[in-house]
């Protein structure tokens, strides 16, 4: 995803009005990730973590969720899901 720069300085800088942005905003979803992902330094660390990977541009995020949220998860597949294998599943 390629972001937005300031035409005008050259710098490369992101906008000042996008850095106020969240891409979640304070809900009930923020509440699912880990505490502090989306503190200022831990956002930060992983920008400048994906600014300097090679050979190209990636991230890895670790402990994305809460270990509660993949338990109920976890849980609702095996009690709703059902499958019946047959000969040609492969």
């Amino acid at each position: 995803m390629k972001r937005k720069i300031n035409e005008g300085d050259g710098s490369g800088s992101h906008d000042a009005s996008a850095a106020k942005r969240r891409a979640v905003p304070d809900s009930p979803v923020r509440r699912r990730f880990r505490d502090g992902f989306f503190n200022g330094p831990v956002l930060e660390s992983y920008r400048s973590e994906y600014a300097e990977s090679e050979p190209y541009k990636h991230g890895v995020i670790r402990d994305l969720v809460s270990d509660d949220l993949l338990q109920s998860v976890r849980n609702e597949i095996l009690e709703n899901l059902h499958f019946s294998p047959k000969e040609t599943d492969i």
